[in-house]
């Protein structure tokens, strides 16, 4: 990344065809590494994040803490290689669409299981982000460090304006955390 990269320009690389990492590029982390997204592009030619993962200054990449090594080396080839197929859908294939509710849920919870994606789920299914987030946690199928906090106090029985100041959410943003049926 060259230092005469303008704050907030995009940064595209290339791994493959239908592989790429990108970041907004927005000045070094305080421990000098950047953050990148691992990006499938989808039928429709948008890149859809997959992962995040690590850069850190000599050019080596992680994910979770776990090196995967550069961009030329076989580690990160075999990192990539998870990828290469993009996500298994078949979950999708020949289905019609859900008749209830619990249909629905269920059928949420297989494609998030096959992409590992919310938001790939919320396109496949044509459904908003957060509904489908919010399906994710009605089957505790996904989880968020907001869901925990917003969950932790509703269950101390605070109200929801003791919530949003305690949690950091506007009060109308509760519920977008909370599992159906809450």
């Amino acid at each position: 990344m060259g230092a005469g990269m303008a704050k907030h320009e995009r940064q595209l690389i290339q791994i493959t065809d239908m592989i790429f990492l990108t970041s907004q590029f927005m000045g070094m982390r305080k421990d000098g590494t950047e953050q990148f997204n691992v990006c499938v592009r989808t039928e429709d030619g948008e890149l859809t994040a997959m992962e995040m993962i690590v850069r850190s200054p000599s050019g080596m990449y992680s994910y979770n803490d776990t090196p995967i090594g550069s961009l030329e080396s076989p580690e990160f080839s075999q990192y990539i290689r998870k990828f290469q197929a993009g996500p298994d859908l078949s979950a999708l294939n020949g289905k019609p669409p859900p008749k209830d509710e619990s249909e629905l849920y269920q059928r949420v919870s297989e494609v998030y299981a096959e992409t590992k994606s919310l938001k790939l789920t919320a396109k496949l299914l044509t459904l908003s982000e957060e509904r489908t987030r919010r399906i994710l946690f009605t089957t505790k199928d996904y989880t968020c460090e907001t869901h925990e906090k917003i969950m932790k106090l509703f269950q101390e029985g605070n109200t929801l304006d003791e919530i949003a100041e305690l949690a950091g959410v506007k009060r109308n943003k509760i519920h977008a955390y909370l599992p159906y049926g809450v």
